[in-house]
């Protein structure tokens, strides 16, 4: 029989998340080029964790709607759901009344 030690499963679900990121920077490169995103791929890098991290606190847990949640702070600014100019964006989005991947839509 097969046994697969917690420590295993911790280092494939690592692995996984450095895939995902890496994916993140890829298309934000991809389909943002000219929008002043730091040419630095560490620097972008660091700046997509935090936005996994806001979606995180937001909800947003599957690969598409943390993808479409980070691409809008890249588009809008990290600050999209305090600032006054998205104040109905921020309302959508923070709607606990529905799904998180509704909430995108």
């Amino acid at each position: 029989m097969l046994m697969i030690k917690t420590e295993q499963i911790s280092a494939l679900n690592r692995d996984a998340y450095v895939r995902f990121e890496q994916r993140l920077v890829d298309y934000l490169f991809e389909h943002l080029p000219h929008s002043g995103l730091s040419e630095d791929e560490a620097a972008l890098r660091d700046t997509v964790k935090t936005s996994i991290q806001s979606a995180a606190r937001y909800g947003y847990s599957t690969e598409p709607d943390v993808t479409r949640y980070v691409y809008l702070e890249m588009l809008l600014g990290s600050d999209l759901l305090s600032n006054p100019q998205f104040t109905r964006l921020a309302a959508l989005l923070l709607d606990s009344a529905q799904e998180p991947g509704a909430r995108l839509d």
